[in-house]
């Protein structure tokens, strides 16, 4: 339910708890309230892995700061199960630079 950012929760969250409240309430009250149509949501989801493989492809916008870190992990294809994420040749100066910059930073 968290987006790659680390710090929010990814867009079918709210309706996958909303789903999860109202079926226990339409249980315990005999009704049958609709719940969302989750699986439309989700694709539309950049956290949703539609591939199985455990890695989401992410959001098309551009990372900054710690997402920046985090974006270069994102997932190039996901209906490719065999495809990796394309990471930069300069990764680790990257990472690096990124890690020394919140160190020295005030």
């Amino acid at each position: 339910m968290i987006a790659l950012s680390g710090s929010q929760t990814k867009p079918s969250a709210l309706p996958e708890v909303h789903d999860f409240i109202l079926e226990g309430t339409n249980e315990v009250t005999g009704r049958a309230a609709p719940l969302y149509n989750l699986s439309g949501i989700m694709q539309h989801d950049p956290y949703s892995d539609r591939d199985g493989d455990g890695w989401a492809p992410g959001p098309a916008y551009e990372g900054t700061g710690f997402t920046e870190f985090l974006f270069m992990f994102k997932y190039p294809d996901d209906s490719d199960p065999a495809a990796q994420p394309a990471l930069p040749a300069d990764v680790w100066q990257r990472i690096s630079d990124f890690f020394l910059r919140k160190i020295l930073s005030p």
